[in-house]
Parts: structure tokens; sequence; C-alpha cells
């Protein structure tokens, strides 16, 4: 068992696969368990894939479901190989890809992530996107949402929706190879993810679609933590933007509306406690009309239930707070770091 769950340890002698499929985890059972069970059911080959299931957390928990289905493929699909990778680090999502794609056999990575399904068709359609010319092919994400959806499930099925996502991604070695895979001083999936697809930009690789390789994001219940916890990305997008600067323009608009509702409430906080009530009255009057302009935008196509309205009323509130605070904190980090 031991020997196929280290990639260092696996018998090289035996015929590479056509495809790896890289999926990181950080430790949800039950979206694995889902996962998992859909790359079994796919039409390609047991002996043309193999899965590599990469723990984040590097739990025993997660160790065990994997050998389970390690056992379950040595009676169901002999020919599958399924190995299980702890993360030795905390570096986040682009370490957990890079580690997973360098111990892969197969010439082709496909990416997916644990809270996705792939379809039955999904590698054969990726595999067949690729060519001599094209080195990258991003699948179709699709994500089901409730009829009237709440705004932290838009904003989820925003982020699941992007231009190249790892949630269905495939990739030939050789263009790893050639830009060094994910830049891990990014820790935040959503942006590495889209550094990878400027940096193959730039290295001049085709990247198409692949619209019939498809797999579903569910969605449906995402909590007021996803949106407050997205906002992070802000961080690492001040590298970004400085690594990719001409491929990457700053979005002024946004730093402009957060800088002015973060500075209209620091200056009616000021002037109540200098007692100047009319510069106190008039920041707040500008605080609160900056803040209702983003709940309506935010409010836009997602529920009028008062628990979705009252939480987008409080989050708007914070999130410009969080904004200024992660993009500081970005600065400071990569001040002075390469690109």
């Amino acid at each position: 068992m031991v020997a196929r769950m280290m990639s260092s340890e696996r018998d090289q002698s035996t015929q590479a696969p056509a495809v790896s499929v890289v999926v990181a985890t950080e430790g949800h059972g039950a979206e694995l368990e889902r996962c998992l069970a859909s790359l079994f059911e796919q039409e390609l080959g047991p002996r043309r894939y193999e899965v590599i299931v990469v723990d984040v957390r590097a739990t025993p928990e997660t160790r065990r479901l994997v050998e389970r289905w390690q056992v379950r493929a040595s009676s169901e699909r002999p020919r599958l190989e399924v190995v299980y990778l702890p993360l030795l680090s905390s570096d986040g999502m682009a370490a957990a890809y890079n580690r997973g794609w360098r111990a892969a056999r197969g010439p082709i990575i496909a990416f997916t992530r644990e809270e996705c399904i792939p379809a039955t068709t999904w590698l054969e359609e990726g595999l067949d996107a690729l060519s001599d010319d094209v080195a990258v092919a991003q699948g179709r994400v699709l994500v089901p949402l409730p009829p009237v959806p709440t705004t932290p499930e838009l904003d989820a099925a925003d982020d699941a929706r992007r231009e190249l996502t790892t949630s269905n991604c495939f990739c030939t070695r050789a263009a790893l190879d050639d830009v060094g895979g994910f830049d891990e001083r990014m820790t935040r999936s959503v942006v590495d993810d889209h550094d990878l697809l400027l940096t193959f930009r730039e290295h001049g690789r085709r990247v198409t679609r692949a619209p019939e390789a498809v797999v579903l994001r569910l969605v449906e219940g995402e909590t007021w933590r996803h949106s407050l916890g997205r906002q992070r990305n802000v961080e690492d997008e001040v590298f970004l933007r400085r690594k990719h600067a001409r491929l990457h323009p700053s979005d002024d608009t946004g730093l402009w509306q957060d800088a002015a509702a973060v500075t209209t409430l620091l200056v009616g906080v000021g002037g109540l406690l200098l007692g100047r009530r009319r510069v106190a009255t008039v920041a707040a009057g500008a605080w609160l009309a900056l803040t209702a302009q983003r709940c309506v935008e935010r409010l836009r196509g997602s529920s009028r239930h008062w628990s979705n309205v009252l939480g987008v009323v409080a989050t708007s509130a914070i999130i410009p707070l969080q904004r200024a605070y992660y993009r500081v904190r970005g600065a400071i980090r990569f001040r002075g770091m390469p690109g």
C-alpha cells in the first residue's frame, strides 16, 4: 500500500498513462468521495489514466479515504492507479498542484478539485482538445444555481467560471515544465490560476477551449464565509499586477471605490471623536451612500430574502476594510520581490 501512495516508490516499469488527473483536496470528505466516484466512471480505459490526490492539509482521514479507493480500484478497475500525496508544507493550492503534476507519469495533466464532478467523457474530450500546437485546454465548468440564488452562491459561481481554472484544465507536461508550473508565492487558488494563464500567454503557449470536457461545480448552500474569504485574493493580486503589468492592468475603479469607503468611514469616526458633528455627519452620509451602492450591485440577480439582504448589508460594510488591509499586506509582503 505504501508503494502505491508515494510516487517516488511507484513501479516505473509499467506503461505510463496517457493522462494524469491531479485532484487537490482540503479534507472535505463528502466532496472528495463524490469526485473520486465520478473519476472511476470515466469512459477512458483505466490503463490510460491515473488519479493523484494531493492532500493540502495532510490529514489521516483523507489518507484513509484514498486508501479505500485504492482497494476498490484493485478489485473494480485493476489497471487504474490511485495515488495519495500529502502536502508537506502549508503553501496552498499552487504548491499542491505542483506536487501533483511533478509526481505524475502521464504527458498530459488534467487538473480538478474535490468539489467538482467530472462528466464520464471528461478525460476523452479534454485529450481530444489538445494538439501539436495547443498545449493548454480549458474545459467547461457548469455551475447549477437555485432559481433564486444567494449572493454567496453567485460569488462562488463567478469564481468557478474564470477564464482558466484548475477546476477543469488540461496541460501538457512540456508546457508546465516550460513555465515552471504554478508560482508558489501566490497562495490563493483564484489568483494562481490566473497567474498561470498569463504566464502561458507570455511564453507564447496557445490556450484553447474544450467545451465538451465538462465538470459540474456545486455551489448551492455557500455561506458568507466564502464571500468574505475571497477578499483575501486582493493580497496576491498586488503581486499579480506587478508580475504581469502588461497583461493585467490595475483595477483603478475598485481601488478608488474601496479607498473612498474607508476614508469616509475614518473621517466620520474621527469627526465624532473630535466633536466635529458636521464633519462626522457629512462623512457618514457619504459612507452610507457608497455602502448602499455596493449593496445594490451585490444584490443584483440574487435573493431578496431578509437573511440574504442582511448578509449583503453587513458584508458590504466590512469588505472595503478587508480589501484595504489585504492591499497593504500585499504591498508589504511582496515589496522588493522580483516578478
